[in-house]
Protein backbone atom coordinates (compact mmCIF):
# COMPACT_ATOMS: atom_id res chain seq x y z
CA UNK A 1 0.00 0.00 0.00
CA UNK A 2 1.27 3.77 -0.86
CA UNK A 3 2.54 4.93 2.09
CA UNK A 4 0.15 8.28 1.74
CA UNK A 5 -2.58 5.79 2.09
CA UNK A 6 -1.51 4.24 5.09
CA UNK A 7 -3.33 4.93 8.78
CA UNK A 8 -6.95 5.52 7.11
CA UNK A 9 -8.31 2.07 7.78
CA UNK A 10 -8.08 0.61 4.52
CA UNK A 11 -5.45 -1.52 5.25
CA UNK A 12 -7.96 -4.72 5.63
CA UNK A 13 -9.93 -3.99 2.84
CA UNK A 14 -6.32 -3.70 0.74
CA UNK A 15 -5.34 -7.23 2.17
CA UNK A 16 -8.73 -9.10 1.86
CA UNK A 17 -8.12 -8.09 -1.83
CA UNK A 18 -4.63 -9.52 -2.31
CA UNK A 19 -5.52 -12.76 -0.19
CA UNK A 20 -8.96 -13.14 -2.63
CA UNK A 21 -6.34 -13.23 -5.57
CA UNK A 22 -3.99 -15.84 -4.08
CA UNK A 23 -7.19 -17.76 -3.44
CA UNK A 24 -7.96 -17.88 -6.96
CA UNK A 25 -4.40 -19.42 -7.09
CA UNK A 26 -5.38 -21.91 -5.07
CA UNK A 27 -3.29 -21.07 -2.30
CA UNK A 28 -4.30 -23.68 0.86
CA UNK A 29 -1.90 -21.64 3.01
CA UNK A 30 -0.62 -18.34 3.41
CA UNK A 31 2.84 -17.51 4.76
CA UNK A 32 4.15 -14.17 5.37
CA UNK A 33 7.51 -12.41 7.80
CA UNK A 34 6.60 -8.96 8.75
CA UNK A 35 9.11 -7.27 11.13
CA UNK A 36 8.22 -7.06 14.42
CA UNK A 37 8.66 -3.30 14.91
CA UNK A 38 5.67 -2.93 12.22
CA UNK A 39 3.31 -3.21 14.74
CA UNK A 40 0.14 -1.73 12.51
CA UNK A 41 0.56 -4.65 10.13
CA UNK A 42 1.15 -7.25 12.55
CA UNK A 43 -2.39 -6.17 14.20
CA UNK A 44 -4.16 -5.59 10.15
CA UNK A 45 -2.50 -9.81 9.57
CA UNK A 46 -3.74 -11.06 13.12
CA UNK A 47 -7.16 -9.86 12.81
CA UNK A 48 -7.07 -11.43 8.98
CA UNK A 49 -6.43 -14.89 11.14
CA UNK A 50 -2.28 -14.94 10.98
CA UNK A 51 -0.87 -16.54 14.06
CA UNK A 52 3.04 -16.13 14.34
CA UNK A 53 4.86 -19.66 14.14
CA UNK A 54 8.47 -18.31 14.08
CA UNK A 55 10.66 -15.76 14.68
CA UNK A 56 14.17 -15.18 13.60
CA UNK A 57 17.08 -11.99 13.38
CA UNK A 58 18.64 -10.63 10.62
CA UNK A 59 20.89 -7.66 10.97
CA UNK A 60 19.61 -6.74 14.34
CA UNK A 61 16.18 -6.28 13.23
CA UNK A 62 13.82 -9.37 14.77
CA UNK A 63 10.72 -10.99 11.94
CA UNK A 64 7.77 -12.98 12.65
CA UNK A 65 6.64 -15.22 10.32
CA UNK A 66 2.98 -15.67 10.46
CA UNK A 67 0.73 -18.79 8.71
CA UNK A 68 -2.61 -18.25 7.79
CA UNK A 69 -4.28 -22.15 6.74
CA UNK A 70 -7.41 -21.68 4.98
CA UNK A 71 -10.19 -24.20 5.55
Amino acid sequence: MKPERTGRGEGMAFFTLILGQLRADRSPAFRLTVADFNERAIRLYRKAGFRETASFTRNDTRFLVMVKKEI
